[in-house]
């Protein structure tokens, strides 16, 4: 009934939820690329809506291969708490992104070749009530073996290692502040 005032969500509770063992392999024909999602660990604790247990952290996992790097997320978080309070550890280690380009547009004036992706993140979400979400992230991300081209020339600009320590990045409010970048084997061709 539209005019019935709004109800009550409808309460739950969800224990030791797990998933072990999952693969998902995506066929990507028209550009020539196979993704493989493997050693799919999911792990759920605990999960409430009650009202007893709105204060009580949940504390999930999520790892995974993804095309054979290793992923690790570990969070924990007061989901239905006031402030939604939620932080997250991510971390993978030499993530092939040679795949990945296949998806940029092929009329780009510079295209990039190789690279591999390393992270060590910790990421912060909070709402409080009747303000706007804040999201922060801190942490270091590493581009190892990466080269930029133009299509169908020799390589621009290579490098062997790009690590950039992140002191606090704030997408939301537009706002990055970085600690230290370090960047090891330049290499530019210029004519």
């Amino acid at each position: 009934d539209p005019a019935a005032p709004p109800s009550e969500p409808a309460r739950f509770a969800l224990f030791n939820l797990r998933v072990v063992g999952g693969e998902v392999s995506l066929d990507d024909r028209p550009v020539g690329r196979t993704h493989e999602l493997r050693k799919i660990v999911l792990d759920l604790p605990f999960l409430s809506n009650l009202p007893d247990d709105l204060q009580v952290k949940v504390e999930p996992r999520l790892a995974f291969e993804l095309n054979g790097s290793a992923f690790d997320n570990h969070g924990r978080s007061t989901p239905f708490a006031e402030g939604r309070a939620s932080e997250f550890d991510i971390r993978f280690d030499a993530l092939d992104l040679a795949p990945m380009w296949a998806y940029l547009p092929a009329t780009l004036p510079v295209q990039p070749r190789g690279g591999r992706l390393s992270a060590e993140l910790k990421l912060h979400f909070e709402q409080p009530q009747g303000s706007e979400p804040r999201l922060q992230l801190k942490g270091q991300l590493e581009l190892r073996d990466m080269q930029v081209q133009p299509p169908g020339d020799a390589p621009l600009l290579a490098w062997q290692s790009l690590r950039v320590q992140l002191a606090d990045l704030r997408p939301l409010q537009r706002s990055a502040v970085l600690d230290n970048e370090e960047l090891d084997g330049l290499v530019l061709h210029l004519r």
